[in-house]
């Protein structure tokens, strides 16, 4: 193997070999990423609960994750969320918009300090169901080389709180 690398590469670089290994290797493992995908089934039409949803000025009333939304989510936009996790302090973000469609979909990008580091993408998706039902799709992917450090079963669990805060109030108004 040596005198194969000697041939193709100076030696001064193959000798190096073993620790780019590592060191890639490192980085595959600090960098890899984690989702979280939630969702629940809402007795209620699409353009109802989309419009519970939409309400952004309304989400401090009900809404356990995400205590504030200011600005205007069209995509390319940028917004500001406070988002609580359970047993943690309320932390503002500015996010970039990635998505938007009005009644189906709202996705963004947020991301801490550098590129790299730690980077989350936000997606909430509305699809209509027979009988007049919605199913509602909340989820993240998580990236950076943080991420092996961040304690993503506290966002699920705020993701499922926000969840059946969403159903509760739909439902609620509906009847």
């Amino acid at each position: 193997m040596i005198s194969f690398l000697e041939e193709i590469m100076p030696r001064s670089i193959h000798r190096r070999i073993p620790g780019m290994i590592l060191a890639a290797s490192l980085f595959t493992a600090f960098s890899c990423g984690r989702e979280i995908q939630t969702k629940i089934e809402i007795q209620a039409p699409r353009a109802q609960v989309w419009k519970v949803f939409a309400d952004f000025d309304s989400h401090k009333d009900w809404n356990p994750f995400i205590r504030s939304f200011r600005g205007t989510p069209e995509k390319g936009g940028r917004i500001r969320v406070l988002l609580k996790t359970p047993g943690k302090e309320a932390m503002e973000f500015q996010p970039t918009v990635l998505g938007f469609k009005e009644g189906r979909l709202l996705e963004w990008e947020g991301r801490l300090f550098l590129p790299g580091l730690f980077t989350g993408r936000h997606r909430f998706e509305f699809r209509e169901l027979p009988g007049g039902r919605t199913l509602f799709l909340h989820g993240e992917s998580f990236s950076g080389i943080l991420v092996p450090f961040i304690k993503t079963a506290a966002f699920r669990q705020a993701f499922l709180e926000m969840n059946q805060a969403l159903k509760k109030r739909v439902e609620k108004e509906r009847n």
